[in-house]
């Protein structure tokens, strides 16, 4: 699913219209971006799960097409725990 798609299926669900949708979800990820930019930022979902940054240390890699080494950098990055509701949801079936 895009985010199109996402915008369509919650403007259904909430019946509103798809600009509010859209407007919702632009503000939410600079909003989230924000947060995670912060020293220890991190944002929790109660029985969704948890969204938070990680430094990656340098390291070794090898670039694909020429398989010649290579240095990665050092980089933040972000990890997601899921709740344990979320992944019980995942697994009724």
């Amino acid at each position: 699913m895009n985010k199109t798609d996402f915008i369509e299926v919650l403007s259904q669900e909430m019946d509103m219209p798809k600009v509010v949708i859209k407007d919702f979800i632009t503000t939410f990820l600079q909003v989230a971006t924000e947060e995670l930019s912060k020293e220890d930022g991190e944002i929790v979902f109660q029985g969704f799960g948890v969204f938070s940054i990680w430094d990656q240390v340098e390291r070794p890699g090898r670039n694909p097409k020429t398989g010649k080494p290579c240095l990665i950098r050092a980089r933040k990055s972000i990890k997601f725990k899921p709740s344990r509701f979320l992944i019980r949801g995942l697994n009724k079936r």
